[in-house]
């Protein structure tokens, strides 16, 4: 956990309890030729991993554009732990993202996102809109 300074002038120090450093994601783009696929093979140390702050889930997601890019969760001022899954895909469709995202996969682990959108439909598997619909209820709403 980070130790903050008190405001208060003192010397005291207190955990912040919505930042955990020891759960990160990594963010890129697929563009970039180190993130293509699954980076575990040997591209780690060039890519971000960043902590989370607020949603413990990280993503890959496939945009319209037919690029993928791995990000977190807390990014997405919508997304939050009850409407993510811990390990699946989900269309965009039922987010407010459906403008510029095809598919979300989320993951619930430190480092997760390592897979590419392909592996993590495969290993996760993937939602239909009724399905989600029936676990989650309503859509990802603004």
């Amino acid at each position: 956990m980070e130790q903050l300074k008190a405001n208060d002038g003192s010397n005291k120090t207190h955990k912040n309890k919505d930042h955990n450093d020891d759960f990160r994601c990594f963010e890129c783009v697929d563009s970039w030729d180190k993130c293509k696929g699954d980076i575990s093979a040997g591209n780690l140390q060039y890519v971000a991993s960043v902590p989370i702050n607020r949603v413990r889930r990280c993503l890959v997601r496939l945009d319209l554009n037919g690029e993928m890019v791995r990000s977190r969760a807390d990014g997405f001022d919508f997304f939050t732990e009850k409407n993510l899954p811990k390990k699946g895909c989900i269309p965009a469709s039922v987010t407010p993202y459906s403008s510029f995202m095809r598919t979300i996969c989320s993951c619930s682990s430190s480092g997760c996102n390592r897979l590419g959108i392909q592996e993590m439909i495969t290993r996760f598997g993937m939602m239909s809109e009724k399905e989600y619909r029936k676990k989650y209820g309503k859509y990802i709403t603004m």
